[in-house]
């Protein structure tokens, strides 16, 4: 017999499929924050990961920031990403293990403009300590 958890379980997927097919948004827009928050709720404690990424090549300046923004806000990530002094660009991630993959994907190709060189990669268990994804400035 299935519990109240389950069939509400079974409703959020539902809604998940309906809310991202891609036909009524551009590729990189995100979620509505409905299904962010919903997301974030159903998701397993243990699978939450943290996706520390230091991006190397031409990455300034080509708007690598406001893609890999709107990427992570795409996949339901909070966290942060900022232009370093050494010309590298620092993406700090939490979310699903297979969302943060799919990121790592994206930091590999960059925004079009940008030519990347490599990216380093440092996997933790996820703090909590993000409410959403920002873009941070030097000052």
């Amino acid at each position: 017999m299935e519990t109240n958890a389950i069939k509400f379980q079974r409703k959020v997927a539902a809604w998940e499929v309906i809310a991202l097919r891609p036909f009524h948004r551009t590729y990189f827009s995100p979620p509505p924050l409905g299904i962010i928050r919903l997301r974030r709720i159903m998701s397993e404690p243990n699978q939450q990961k943290q996706l520390t990424a230091v991006v190397h090549g031409y990455v300034q300046g080509v708007s690598f920031r406001y893609h890999t923004h709107r990427a992570a806000n795409r996949l339901g990530m909070t966290g942060w990403v900022a232009n370093q002094r050494d010309g590298t660009v620092k993406v700090v991630a939490e979310g699903d293990e297979a969302a943060l993959r799919q990121m790592v994907a994206f930091l590999h190709e960059g925004s079009p403009a940008a030519h990347v060189q490599r990216v380093e990669e440092k996997w933790a268990d996820a703090t909590g300590e993000f409410s959403r994804f920002s873009v941070k400035y030097l000052g």
